[in-house]
């Protein structure tokens, strides 16, 4: 799409389908002339043996600045249900990573690292809470806590910025 004598969205989209799985693949980027936010999107499913397994996986970034989010979630439908969830944002030299599975009985594993150092482990069984820990097992202190409270908070004020400026680039369209 061009405005202003510019492109101001660009993306590529690409299909694929065979007789037991289908993906869906959109590449891109939105712009201001100033900004730019280059976005991953894709979709897939694939019949297996067992079920299905579906996956589901973006990724945002500014251009030229190191702010971005990614996000890759699993499902496995079948007999019995699994699932994992990869998150991970970058704001400058920060990285905050989360991982996490639940297997079929329920049960939830999942750890959360700052900048390649496993700060927090979550662990669960069926209906019950989920348990935060610190990276030896331990309960976290409150100064733990704070910590990990305020990394996600720098984790939301970057997501923040770089989704202001995909709403404000998207508005630049009209």
């Amino acid at each position: 799409l061009e405005k202003d004598g510019f492109t101001r969205l660009d993306y590529t989209v690409e299909a694929m389908q065979s007789t037991s799985s289908a993906a869906v693949v959109v590449d891109g980027f939105i712009t201001d002339g100033v900004e730019q936010v280059n976005f991953h999107v894709s979709e897939s499913v694939d019949e297996t043996e067992a079920g299905a397994t579906l996956e589901v996986g973006y990724v945002l970034a500014m251009e030229d600045r190191p702010l971005s989010v990614s996000f890759t979630s699993t499902l496995n439908i079948g007999e019995t249900l699994t699932a994992s969830l990869s998150a991970s944002f970058v704001n400058g030299t920060n990285a905050l990573t989360l991982n996490m599975s639940q297997d079929e009985t329920g049960a939830v594993d999942g750890t959360v690292t700052w900048n390649g150092g496993v700060v927090m482990t979550v662990t669960g069984t069926g209906e019950s809470e989920p348990v935060f820990l610190g990276p030896e097992g331990e309960a976290l202190t409150a100064a733990e806590a704070q910590a990990i409270a305020e990394m996600f908070e720098l984790v939301e004020e970057g997501l923040f910025f770089l989704l202001a400026n995909l709403a404000f680039l998207g508005a630049g369209l009209t």
